[in-house]
């Protein structure tokens, strides 16, 4: 028990310390062109389906996307589309313009309604936001 306790305690200080960026892409203003491919059931692992979602941001989404990656190095994005979210991971590098996210087809069947909002927010950049884990 005592153990335990000193383990928490080194841990708990770096635990406070680790933030998350969350990054809401809006289809209607931000994405010049998605696919949504499904991934051969060969590849996929566990015999699931899986989709590929392949995107090409305006040039403002990708110059705030790459502005959010290049400040948050190594952190943790969660990226979400029309507030539906795509995937979680560390941040190793400047993100741009064209991007490709693998999706479960739960997170597909959830995705698809949410792509007919046609309305884009007043401001695009308000979309994205730290936010501390």
């Amino acid at each position: 028990m005592r153990y335990l306790l000193l383990i928490l305690t080194c841990l708990l200080p770096s635990l406070t310390l680790a933030k998350s960026v969350a990054v809401n892409l809006q289809a209607a203003c931000d994405i010049e062109q998605l696919e949504l491919k499904l991934i051969d059931r060969q590849r996929a692992p566990y015999d699931i389906f899986m989709f590929e979602v392949q995107m090409t941001l305006t040039e403002a989404a990708a110059q705030r996307l790459s502005t959010v990656t290049r400040e948050n190095m190594r952190q943790v994005l969660a990226l979400s589309l029309n507030h539906v979210p795509l995937t979680s991971a560390t941040i190793q590098g400047v993100l741009g313009a064209n991007m490709r996210v693998v999706i479960t087809a739960e997170i597909a069947q959830r995705l698809l309604p949410a792509l007919q909002d046609k309305r884009c927010p007043l401001n695009a950049a308000a979309a994205t936001a730290d936010t501390p884990d």
